[in-house]
């Protein structure tokens, strides 16, 4: 995997990841206990649909999250 990075560098590498505004709110929410797709809407930046399902497959394809299915009644 560490040749799909441009840089070698362990800093550059994670920002080519994580280095933009939404993956960081997406990041930053999920730290603080969203755990839905809802709550990530919910997030005061109201961040659109399409970057927010963007972003969430591109960290789950880095193995930086994982989807699960709701709980039944929940």
């Amino acid at each position: 995997m560490a040749d799909q990075f441009r840089s070698r560098c362990a800093i550059a590498s994670a920002l080519e990841i994580i280095g933009d505004k939404w993956t960081l709110v997406v990041i930053r929410s999920l730290m603080l206990g969203a755990a839905s797709y809802s709550d990530l809407l919910g997030a005061p930046e109201r961040i659109a649909t399409n970057i927010l399902a963007d972003r969430l497959n591109r960290l789950e394809s880095w193995g930086l999250v994982e989807s699960a299915p709701a709980p039944p009644g929940g």
